[in-house]
């Protein structure tokens, strides 16, 4: 038990009492400081630094009183952290991510939390669930290009990207095939060929003339019936060639994965980041997505 004993005004734990004791003998001349060492279960150079403090404080006992005493401890302050980071998560970031929240309370609350420190709070207040991750089904890689602009993957993503203060629309994602990089985001009511070239022409402004463009096979892209000599194109391939610009399409939902899982991403962390912002207009989420949402997402990437 470290009890503690107040003594002429000072207030010692039974171990600093002991420890004053020693140190009294060492002064006196009758224990040497390796004595001491052994007698405190102290290393001879703890009992030299002690010493040193007690000595040049003309042996004043409350030179061997630890530093903290009356301070709070700092597991008593990152638990104070803790304890805000999750009652802030409850109250605004419910549906959020550990990595997510804690990226949140930083920019907007200036409160620095580490996403594991935050996980486990989360996960200990019923707040975030952790799930077994399935591994998943194995698929050839398609090596990438090797240089920025060589060949963009273009998809679209229908979506309640406005939760329920709108109605379902469909974001379109330009994404670069070498560095996953994204290029261009941009919302329309749907993924249909007038709004494909809108976007398009928006990202070939923004960023210059791709080598290719990687799509599925979508009508907007690709005919698909009695196509059998692929003879026929789309309106909007036809308005790629015209402007030198090659379009390849995927066989598989896997060969375009890069912008499959940009989807993913966008549908927790855009879905979330419209909220916070109170939007729920396409106009005003592609103000969001071109000045504040794209280039946060691409540093992100960089760094």
């Amino acid at each position: 038990m470290n009890e503690e004993v107040t003594m002429e005004g000072l207030t010692m734990s039974r171990k600093e009492l002991d420890q004053v004791s020693v140190f009294v003998k060492v002064q006196e001349g009758t224990m040497t400081q390796t004595g001491a060492a052994r007698q405190l279960g102290l290393s001879l150079r703890q009992v030299q630094r002690k010493w040193q403090m007690y000595r040049t404080s003309e042996y004043d006992p409350a030179s061997l009183v630890h530093r903290l005493r009356g301070r709070p401890s700092n597991r008593r302050l990152d638990e104070t952290v803790v304890a805000r980071a999750v009652e802030l998560v409850q109250e605004k970031y419910r549906d959020f991510g550990p990595t997510f929240a804690a990226e949140k309370l930083a920019e907007e609350h200036q409160l620095s939390i580490g996403r594991e420190r935050l996980r486990q709070a989360m996960a200990a207040g019923g707040l975030w669930t952790v799930h077994g991750q399935q591994r998943p089904a194995a698929h050839p890689w398609r090596e990438r290009r090797a240089v920025r602009g060589e060949l963009v993957q273009v998809d679209g993503s229908p979506h309640r990207w406005f939760e329920d203060r709108g109605e379902p629309c469909t974001l379109l994602q330009f994404i670069d095939d070498a560095t996953s990089e994204v290029l261009w985001l941009e919302l329309a009511e749907s993924e249909s060929t007038a709004a494909l070239m809108r976007a398009t022409w928006h990202y070939l402004e923004a960023e210059g003339r791709p080598g290719d463009l990687y799509t599925d096979r979508g009508g907007v892209f690709k005919v698909n019936l009695h196509n059998e000599e692929d003879d026929r194109v789309t309106q909007y391939e036809r308005a790629l060639t015209e402007l030198g610009i090659g379009l390849i399409h995927a066989r598989s939902p896997q060969a375009k994965g890069r912008v499959e899982r940009g989807f993913q991403t966008h549908q927790d962390r855009l879905v979330k980041e419209l909220r916070l912002a109170g939007i729920s207009t396409i106009p005003e989420a592609n103000i969001f997505l071109r000045e504040t949402y794209l280039p946060k997402h691409n540093r992100k990437l960089i760094s």
